[in-house]
């Protein structure tokens, strides 16, 4: 619904933006840009980091020109603090998930170890023969070391 809504206002805003120099329009059509590229699940995260610096550099030159012109107590300066405002917050969540990821990644990558060493643990001759191995035997087995590794990652 976000991604909808955002295309939508982007659509109604574009001939405005279009037939206009005015960096207040380039600005806000930077910034529809960047709503697109953030909601989209499809999109490129290296798009996304790009749409964002130019998100920033297209505010910082537009605040600057309004300066340049004695705008800077106007009512669009404060527009113009609500989208910084954004624009930090799209940076921050994009950083919050990209640590996520790498973290989860991690994880993954350790629950791929203990699988590994856990397999190796358990007698091969025991599986092959069809033997049942009870729990108590696999924990005996299995060297504290791992099992307290695994019990810190289940936390």
């Amino acid at each position: 619904a976000a991604l909808a809504a955002v295309k939508e206002w982007q659509t109604k805003s574009g001939d405005a933006f279009n037939r206009s120099n005015d960096g207040y329009h380039s600005l806000m059509e930077r910034g529809f840009d960047s709503s697109v590229y953030i909601l989209d699940p499809t999109s490129n995260p290296n798009r996304i980091q790009r749409s964002l610096r130019d998100l920033d550099s297209e505010l910082k030159n537009t605040m600057k020109e309004e300066e340049k012109n004695g705008n800077a107590e106007s009512d669009r300066m404060m527009a113009y603090g609500f989208v910084e405002s954004v624009h930090l917050a799209f940076l921050h969540l994009i950083e919050k998930n990209q640590s996520l990821q790498a973290h989860n990644d991690a994880l993954q990558v350790d629950i791929n170890s203990l699988q590994a060493q856990i397999a190796s643990i358990i007698p091969k001759a025991t599986v092959e023969q069809g033997a049942q191995t009870d729990e108590a035997q696999l924990d005996r087995n299995i060297p504290k070391s791992i099992v307290e590794q695994y019990a810190q990652t289940d936390e």
